[in-house]
Order: structure tokens, then sequence, then C-alpha cells
């Protein structure tokens, strides 16, 4: 008779992980990919300790900033992060946008810059998605420049486990330059198309879920004659 082998501590950790998201909607494009993870780390035999609770448990720190300066401009900028207490499992989820445009004479000065950043502690599993765009041009007609960040994370703590190397990071991006995909003006780059004026729009949410959870926001804009910017943080932590 054949006796089947005990679990091992890292079988174990994946057979919880997968039973506290089994349900959670906001992670089933998510749970794809993590199924691909789980294999490989499964074949590396990746070692997994006793989490002794001296993390602190989960915290998630997000946010960025826009900045344009011209005859004409616009910033946006957006946060977003929710961060719960399942149990078991504590996931944290954040994304934050921000775009800058900018126009002038042919021979003005532009600039559009953006950024995004993810600060994250106590974290087993930490996935990151960034999307970076910049473009810009000077004709006839006028100059333009213009710049987009996006940065997506998913944050999971496993209650009882961790990696004896530390969490597991694994992040995708992607670029561009030249044309600045999608960031041209209004009506084409031959249009000789210019913004009248200054905007600058920015928000911020946090939501947390548990007994012992945090979240909080802080935005900042601006704008006047030359220039526009935004900046925007999002807090969340669980204990």
């Amino acid at each position: 008779m054949r006796t089947k082998n005990a679990p091992s501590p890292l079988e174990d950790m994946f057979d919880s992980l997968r039973s506290q998201l089994a349900d959670f909607d906001q992670l089933r494009g998510f749970m794809s990919a993590f199924r691909q993870f789980e294999r490989a780390m499964t074949r590396r035999n990746a070692e997994v300790v006793a989490d002794d609770g001296s993390d602190g448990g989960l915290t998630l720190d997000i946010g960025g900033e826009a900045l344009a300066v011209g005859d004409g401009s616009r910033t946006r900028g957006k946060v977003d992060a929710d961060i719960r207490d399942l149990g078991d499992v504590r996931i944290a989820r954040g994304e934050a946008a921000f775009s800058a445009l900018s126009t002038g004479d042919r021979d003005d000065t532009v600039i559009a810059d953006t950024d995004a950043y993810a600060d994250i502690s106590g974290a087993d599993f930490v996935f990151t998605y960034v999307v970076e765009s910049d473009g810009g041009r000077s004709g006839r007609n006028g100059s333009w420049a213009g710049s987009e960040t996006r940065l997506e994370v998913i944050a999971i703590d496993i209650e009882g486990f961790d990696f004896a190397q530390g969490p597991m990071e694994f992040s995708r991006e992607r670029g561009g330059c030249g044309e600045g995909r999608g960031m041209r003006p209004e009506g084409g780059r031959h249009a000789g198309f210019q913004l009248e004026d200054h905007v600058a729009e920015v928000s911020a949410t946090a939501d947390a879920w548990g007994d012992a959870a945090y979240a909080g926001s802080f935005v900042d804009s601006f704008a006047d004659d030359g220039m526009s910017m935004v900046a925007a943080y999002v807090t969340g932590a669980i204990a």
C-alpha cells in the first residue's frame, strides 16, 4: 500500500490562499497569473518558514505627481487603494494614474512630467504593473509635451507563513516615447491645437476593512499662469 506524502508547508500555504481568494471578485483576473506562479514556486520548492509576526502587519503607501509647464497646461491625478483583512489572508490593492499635457508657441519651452510610486511592507507576494508614456513635438504650428504614468499593485500577506528569502516580488513594465501613445493634443499633431488655460484635477480614495485596519489620503493641486501640478497619495495598514 502506498502512503501519500504529507503536504509541504508550501502546499499548505497555497491551499490556504486559494480558499481565501476563491470568492473575492476583484481578484478573479489575478488568479490565472497566480496559478502560473504557484506552479513555478512548487517546482523550485521555495522554502517557507513560520511567520513570527515581527513584520507588524501589512502596509501600503501609493501615490504620485504630475507637472505641466507651458502657455496652457492640464494635469490630472487619481489614486485609489483598498486594504482588507480576510482572516488568514490580508490583501492590499492600489492604483495610481497621472497625466500631464502642455502646449506653447513654436519656440516656447514646454514641460510635462509624471511619476507614480508604491511602498509596501509585511507582504509575502507583491505584484506590480507599470505603464509609462512620454511624447512631444515642436513645429511651425506650435509645440506640445505629454506624459502619462499608471501603476497598479497587489500585495498579499498570509497569516503564519513567510518565505525564507523574503517576499516574492513580480513586476511588469511598459513604456513608450516619441508620439506619446495617445498624449497628442486633440486635433492631431499638425492642427496647431493650443490649450488656453491651466487646469489641475486630482482625487484620492482609500478603503480599509478589518478590526485593526486604517486608511488615509492626501491631495494637493496648483494651477496658475504658466503651469499646473497635482500630487496625491494614499496609505493603508492592517496591524
